[in-house]
């Protein structure tokens, strides 16, 4: 029998599990103020929805996915990523007569990948997309809503801001057609992924981890000279917009993002607080994808950002190790020391929990519930027995404060 979940895969405990739903329940405040609503799509959907969208050339699609077969042989796979899903949800629900739509989503997202610090096969994204606008400013204010959500969980200050342009459709083909010139003859020092991708799609190249392939994307042509007028005049208005917001950034010619969906101005939120894994929130803007899901050609925007980085990244911040169960907010023992006031417990606990206050009920051996109270996190203890129950009073006993009278 297994112990033990599957590799990649992990159980949630206390506070861990309260943690993340905090990070949630911030991020969700901070972009209501945006206008944003919630949205969820299942943690299951067809692969088809992820291989059209996503490129079938993509790591994703191509080593990550999680794929089965159902008992129909159609083909279902795990959601690796929350963006496609939302656009399969606006085509079947047919959404999009009011614009712009403003879409939040969080929950587990799974890849097959090595398992490492901050990142497992199963993770946890929060993510915000705004569909209905190609405009200079509304892909600013997206990037205001990123920056407003790192700064309601603290981590605005040891994030920085990197930016890029992908251009337009004629742009994007005109610096391929570049690439795969600069590329073509130095193909045999390529990584075998980076082979492979010469001929699908050359601009993944640029993101490339092999140590073979860095110098040679160094010295790589860079996008912006492939950029036609139109396509510079729409990054140079979101950085004027960028900087009215006092945002500070960084241009990165070879950001490019994973995915085949995306069109001009991408962008990741980096920090040198956690290795190498440096992006903690990334996004960009997509202008297809709604129609290639058979729905209609919604202009989009949107960022992802994991979760349980984030929570490394607070605890790094914060020079805090990984709490334990005993860790848990501090909170009153009930210890009940005659089975008599069982009611009387309950009655009390009920009361304290009408006022905010968290309270656990312990039962058992007199000379042991303290001890026991007081590694569930107790600081303070109300002893219940007969005499106490009799006078329809208790005593709120904590350490180094005075005792206090509670009616029962």
């Amino acid at each position: 029998m297994a112990t033990q979940p599957p590799r990649g895969f992990y159980d949630l405990l206390p506070p861990i599990a309260s943690q993340l739903h905090e990070l949630c329940d911030t991020g969700l405040k901070a972009m209501e103020l945006f206008g944003y609503k919630l949205y969820q799509t299942p943690c299951v959907e067809m692969a088809s929805v992820f291989d059209r969208s996503l490129g079938e050339d993509s790591d994703i699609v191509h080593k990550e996915m999680f794929r089965f077969q159902n008992r129909k042989e159609e083909w279902l796979c795990l959601r690796p990523e929350g963006t496609a899903g939302i656009a399969r949800l606006i085509a079947t629900h047919k959404l999009g007569r009011e614009l712009p739509l403003k879409m939040i989503y969080y929950g587990p997202m799974f890849r097959y990948e090595r398992p490492q610090k901050g990142r497992q096969r199963q993770f946890h994204q929060f993510g915000l997309e705004r569909l209905g606008s190609s405009t200079a400013l509304s892909e600013s204010e997206v990037i205001q809503s990123s920056h407003a959500f790192l700064k309601a969980l603290d981590l605005d200050a040891s994030c920085k801001l990197e930016i890029n342009t992908l251009g337009d459709d004629d742009s994007r083909e005109a610096y391929k057609q570049t690439l795969v010139a600069y590329f073509e003859p130095l193909k045999e020092k390529l990584s075998d992924d980076s082979q492979r991708r010469l001929d699908t799609n050359p601009l993944r190249i640029l993101d490339s981890k092999a140590p073979e392939d860095q110098d040679i994307v160094t010295n790589a042509p860079k996008l912006a000279d492939s950029l036609n007028e139109e396509s510079q005049s729409h990054f140079k208005k979101v950085l004027v917009l960028l900087d009215e917001m006092k945002i500070p950034y960084t241009i990165n010619p070879k950001l490019v993002r994973g995915l085949d969906y995306y069109s001009h101005t991408v962008f990741e939120w980096t920090t040198d607080k956690l290795g190498t894994q440096s992006a903690v929130l990334a996004g960009g803007r997509y202008d297809k994808l709604t129609k290639q899901m058979g729905g209609a050609t919604l202009q989009g925007i949107g960022w992802a950002a994991g979760l349980e980085r984030l929570m490394l990244l607070k605890q790094e911040i914060n020079n805090t190790k990984t709490k334990t169960v005993t860790d848990v907010e501090p909170k009153i023992g009930v210890l009940i020391l005659d089975p008599k006031a069982q009611g009387a417990a309950l009655r009390l606990t009920s009361k304290l929990r009408a006022a905010n206050k968290t309270c656990e009920i312990y039962e058992g051996k007199a000379n042991k519930l303290s001890e026991k109270a007081k590694k569930r996190g107790c600081t303070s203890f109300i002893f219940l027995g007969e005499q106490e129950v009799l006078d329809g009073v208790a005593t709120i006993k904590t350490p180094q404060q005075e005792d206090k009278k509670i009616n029962l």
